[in-house]
């Protein structure tokens, strides 16, 4: 009953698409009749002076006294002159009037656009209620590498990438609540980009859609890494993979994807860094799907359509609640409780040069302390696959702990720049120009 009434209330219309086009439809229309009034008033008062100076002329054929035929000349010469000017005149207003119509279509566009960025394409707004709401369609977000706030191909990419004249190139793979954007940090002293860019390395950025399925961003991953590893700029060459939280579960379920299908993704990857990867979920949403489900079960009216509203998460929430990276997991919502022992891993970063970093607020020897981990994910699910980093050669270099540092701090971090520069400063020959 609740979600019918959200549904009603919300209902199945863009509104911003027929508002816009409603809104072009009407500039367009009256662009139309603006320069057919134009037009026709134009050609209305250029026919009528002409007929006039032609009845003159004709008065004038008719050789009355001279005086009246110097005067009748006169008035029509006026009368040419006064049709050449109006002509010019109004067809100047006829493209002016269109020209202002075309402005307004174009200013409505930009509005458009801009409005479908603030909205369609907010990860924000995406990450927490998914592609749609009740219904509605609140996201337009498609997986793509991004340059310049642009969706481009894989093979624009790998040529920006070629230009550069840098040695190695990274495949970055932004989380929840994150873009292209998140590996720069304009206003702090340390700015992930810039030291890896000081390294010689080229950040090829992406974008995901952070509402659907990990299993569906993974499976467009795979496709992405595909095409770009495959492009005749990067000649086949292995890229490295660098991703940021639920980022890191898309790259697991991509190469488990492709494993599951019989082809190697891994041996397309040269190193690949997870940093604060919810392996085991996160227990924010855990507690989420709890509170949501206790509220949406009560007798209370307004407490159950909070508890409907709370569980109007997106699907990327509901995966990570436990780590989910495989569609069939999903597909079996009400064995929930199954979840808490289900199977994490399976055996896809085992053929991958992989590197973990992540963080913890709290490194003392105080459980609970140690347990929330970085704010967001705690500590037992950061550290789910630490064995399988250490289980590989050089298991020193393989886990980096970062010390006081929240989950959204982790990022541009000193330790995390100085922990990145050095795993991706060695291992391929320099190509800087």
């Amino acid at each position: 009953m609740v979600t019918s009434r959200l549904r009603v209330m919300t209902s199945m219309i863009d509104l911003r698409k027929v508002l816009f086009d409603a809104g072009r439809s009407t500039l367009e229309f009256g662009e139309r009749k603006a320069a057919e009034v134009m037009e026709y008033a134009r050609s209305a008062t250029v026919g009528s002076l002409t007929w006039t100076a032609d009845r003159i002329d004709d008065l004038v054929q008719r050789q009355i006294t001279e005086r009246l035929v110097v005067g009748l000349r006169s008035s029509s010469d006026a009368i040419r002159r006064a049709n050449i000017a109006s002509a010019a005149g109004l067809s100047e207003a006829v493209r002016a009037t269109t020209d202002a119509f075309r402005l307004a279509l174009n200013a409505l566009d930009e509005a458009d656009e801009y409005t479908r960025r603030s909205v369609l394409e907010n990860v924000h707004v995406g990450s927490i209620v998914g592609t749609s709401f009740a219904g509605v369609k609140l996201s337009d977000i498609r997986p793509a590498f991004r340059l310049d706030g642009k969706d481009v191909s894989a093979l624009e990419m790998a040529s920006r990438y070629a230009d550069s004249g840098l040695r190695r190139v990274v495949v970055c793979v932004p989380g929840m609540l994150s873009d292209e954007t998140l590996w720069t940090n304009a206003d702090g002293p340390w700015s992930l980009d810039r030291v890896l860019e000081d390294e010689g390395v080229f950040l090829a950025r992406l974008r995901i859609n952070p509402g659907v399925h990990i299993s569906e961003n993974g499976a467009a991953l795979r496709t992405l890494i595909e095409s770009f590893a495959d492009s005749a700029p990067l000649q086949g060459r292995k890229v490295d993979v660098m991703t940021y939280s639920l980022g890191g579960l898309v790259l697991r379920s991509a190469l488990d994807q492709a494993k599951s299908a019989g082809a190697s993704l891994g041996s397309r990857l040269g190193k690949a860094v997870l940093i604060s990867s919810p392996d085991g979920g996160s227990y924010l949403e855990k507690i989420g799907f709890w509170v949501g489900k206790g509220l949406e079960d009560t007798y209370l009216p307004l407490l159950h359509v909070l508890g409907v509203i709370g569980n109007q998460r997106s699907d990327a929430i509901r995966d990570l609640s436990h780590g989910v990276i495989r569609e069939e997991e999903w597909m079996r919502p009400a064995k929930h409780l199954a979840r808490y022992t289900a199977p994490r891993y399976f055996g896809e970063l085992d053929d991958v040069d992989a590197f973990q970093v992540y963080s913890v607020l709290h490194p003392g020897d105080e459980p609970w302390k140690a347990w929330i981990g970085d704010g967001i994910v705690e500590k037992p699910s950061l550290t789910l696959l630490s064995g399988v980093y250490r289980a590989k050669p050089e298991p020193e270099r393989r886990v980096h702990e970062i010390h006081g540092k929240s989950h959204f701090q982790v990022i541009h971090a000193e330790d995390t720049c100085q922990a990145l520069a050095s795993i991706f400063q060695s291992g391929a020959p320099s190509r800087r120009a």
